[in-house]
């Protein structure tokens, strides 16, 4: 339990990120969106390099009595709920690059941060057990874990924060409602994070007792140029499976934050949303969630991860783009109907999200077994520093493109009607980057080819070398 109250703070932060700060930003402050974008992607590059080297410097962490993991887990919280409040509280009154460097450095040290929990954090996963049916377990109960807390924090953004008053004041162009919001986002993801932390100490420290012992650690720069080139080198050229795992996670997160930064714009000015009916419209995806985990958790046994790692993006991208579509060629009108839809097409997408959210954690841990065999070296926070580091990237991304696109299409900022044409512009751009992105993302996810045969037989030589304490051939 204590371990799936850790993983929260990933999507927070992510889901914080997509769906309220390009919004506030751009239609509220009025930054326009290539800049907001390009604070974002800034915040990106920081991390091409950090996370890797959090990642390196966890793995080589020793003699510390909370642990190589949780020394970093426990610096995190506290500096990142204030890092993300600070990115909802910019000073007023300031100019058009002042307020493009306050989303800028607020939202690096917020990525930062996550990364500084977040990598030692999912490292646990393939440490914490071998075996693929506990590692399912452990993954079902941290995306419970986040789904619940997803659904809380729509339920209290929409319902409390946004929801539009007797007066027709609030919603999500109310600029005072986003600092509480921020700070109570805040405060929830201290408390969870720091819980994890304490509840998964003991355990964590007898298992590095038992499989790091005295090995040697690395003792350079985990910062070094050449270490992080080196890393990256390896995996875009080395081995298929680590690529087609690095791409796809980099294109998928792409695809779903585009998803995730158009969809206020797309549900108010494209759907004729209230906000009440926005929030009801994302809280639709939950349900779906938790169908989606189930389906992955009981034919995670029996069937190929990946195989239903692609039935899963199937579904995503119909969800997506299907539906838009369909509106735009004038296929399905506006009413009460189309409502209902649009919460059934986003149940579907909650169960395709559900099921690639349990299964890429499974996949991730098995190219940790695989990379280890391999070299000889436990790396899990080293290759988990990379795998997160494809998701923000794609965040990033998919930021960037969407304040991009609004700018380009000429949507307007602070507007409260916007022309038609502009609109379904803006409905093709989401309709057909989420299909091409998630197109390609397929393909990279196709290329990963590790069967069950064989990472049991993978499984049983590193046992093996465990026990007799020998090193990789």
């Amino acid at each position: 339990m204590f371990f799936s109250l850790g993983w929260p703070v990933e999507y927070i932060v992510l889901r914080s990120l997509e769906l309220f700060v390009l919004f506030y930003y751009t239609q509220v402050l009025g930054l326009p969106g290539s800049l907001a974008g390009l604070a974002l992607f800034i915040a990106m590059l920081v991390d091409a390099f950090a996370d890797p080297a959090i990642g390196s410097y966890s793995d080589n962490l020793r003699n510390s009595r909370f642990g190589r993991r949780h020394t970093l887990m426990f610096l995190a919280p506290v500096p990142l709920g204030l890092a993300l409040v600070a990115v909802f509280m910019p000073p007023a009154d300031i100019g058009q690059w002042a307020l493009f460097a306050w989303l800028t450095v607020s939202t690096i040290a917020v990525r930062f941060l996550c990364g500084l929990y977040i990598v030692p954090y999912s490292a646990q996963l393939a440490e914490l057990t071998r075996d693929p049916a506990e590692r399912a377990s452990l993954q079902l109960y941290k995306s419970v874990a986040q789904t619940l807390f997803d659904s809380a924090m729509l339920a209290v953004a929409f319902n409390l924060f946004f929801a539009k008053k007797p007066d027709g004041s609030g919603g999500q162009t109310d600029p005072s409602t986003y600092l509480p919001f921020a700070i109570t986002l805040g405060t929830a993801l201290v408390i969870t994070t720091t819980l994890s932390a304490l509840g998964t100490r003991q355990r964590m420290l007898k298992i590095e007792r038992e499989t790091v012992g005295d090995t040697p650690a690395y003792t350079g720069n985990h910062l070094s140029p050449a270490r992080i080139l080196g890393a990256w080198r390896k995996v875009l050229f080395g081995r298929a499976n680590l690529r087609a795992l690095i791409i796809g996670a980099l294109l998928t997160a792409t695809a779903t934050s585009v998803m995730r930064s158009l969809a206020s714009h797309l549900g108010v000015f494209f759907w004729d949303l209230t906000p009440e009916q926005i929030g009801y419209w994302q809280q639709a995806a939950i349900p779906g969630f938790f169908v989606g985990m189930i389906i992955a958790r009981v034919f995670a046994k029996r069937l190929e991860l990946i195989r239903m790692v692609l039935v899963s993006l199937i579904l995503i991208i119909g969800a997506v783009t299907v539906l838009p579509a369909l509106k735009l060629l004038g296929v399905i009108a506006p009413g009460d109907l189309l409502f209902k839809i649009l919460l059934s097409s986003n149940f579907i997408m909650g169960i395709g999200s559900g099921m690639l959210m349990l299964l890429a954690g499974l996949v991730c841990a098995e190219a940790a077994d695989e990379d280890e065999f391999v070299t000889g070296l436990a790396a899990q926070g080293f290759l988990f520093g990379f795998v997160f580091l494809a998701t923000k990237m794609g965040s990033a991304l998919g930021k960037l493109l969407s304040g991009t696109a609004l700018d380009v299409i000429g949507f307007p900022k602070g507007a409260t009607s916007i022309p038609a044409d502009v609109v379904d512009t803006l409905a093709w751009t989401l309709v057909g980057s989420v299909a091409v992105l998630g197109g390609v993302s397929y393909y990279f996810w196709s290329r990963f080819h590790l069967p069950k045969k064989r990472h049991q037989e993978i499984l049983q030589e590193l046992q093996a070398r465990r026990d007799a304490n020998i090193p990789a051939t």
